[in-house]
């Protein structure tokens, strides 16, 4: 199964989210030029108990295993830009900033023994798909499924896709990397999510811009 993007109609390009998309990558790259054998710098991309509040944003873009690189990019492709259309660009861009600090905070008050910095971007992905599930509960995914006789265009419910995210973020994120443990306990890391889910959840009304309440065409197949 190949999922493609989502049904929602968008009237605007999503220009933050391809953004973030870009930073999530360039930010991995640097991981990979700065590893352990590299000596600090990779230890400050990401925020530790008592850094600098601005140290703790960086870690909204750090992933810990290229895997959940990919999973959080393809998520970000399929979902972001319809959330940033409902909101607006610069809308966007702070919420899902929030979402990101608030899963920070979480892991950091919640882990105090890890040396090493946490990576929220998969937490950060989680707060936006929280905010789409409030939207959209019924949305679909428009997905290239394999059959015998060649390849057909479904629809299968986005739902199912948030299925998916969960075993990965679980799987991936809690077990070793080839560099070692994971750096923060299992429930650090699911705190974090679980506080940028709850803030993409309380977050989403406040932020959405009154005109783009309703999308005509999606609210037609509602009814």
């Amino acid at each position: 199964m190949i999922p493609l993007r989502d049904i929602i109609p968008s009237r605007t390009r999503p220009l933050v989210t391809c953004s973030l998309i870009a930073m999530l990558a360039l930010v991995f790259l640097y991981d990979l030029g700065a590893g352990p054998g590299a000596g600090a710098p990779r230890e400050l991309l990401g925020p530790m108990p008592g850094a600098p509040g601005v140290l703790m944003l960086a870690s909204i873009f750090r992933h810990r295993d290229p895997l959940l690189l990919a999973v959080s990019t393809l998520y970000l492709w399929m979902f972001g830009g319809t959330v940033e259309d409902r909101l607006g660009h610069g809308r966007f861009l702070v919420f899902y900033l929030l979402c990101g600090t608030a899963a920070a905070l979480a892991r950091a008050s919640a882990d105090q023994v890890s040396l090493g910095a946490p990576n929220g971007a998969g937490a950060a992905v989680s707060g936006m798909m929280g905010a789409y599930v409030l939207l959209y509960p019924k949305s679909r995914v428009l997905t290239l499924v394999p059959v015998p006789l060649g390849i057909r265009l479904i629809e299968v419910p986005a739902t199912f896709f948030f299925g998916i995210w969960a075993v990965v973020q679980l799987a991936v994120s809690l077990g070793p990397t080839p560099a070692g443990p994971a750096s923060a306990s299992t429930g650090a890391v699911l705190g974090g999510h679980l506080a940028a889910i709850a803030t993409g959840l309380a977050g989403v009304g406040l932020f959405q811009r009154p005109e783009r309440r309703r999308v005509e065409w999606w609210d037609l197949q509602e009814r």
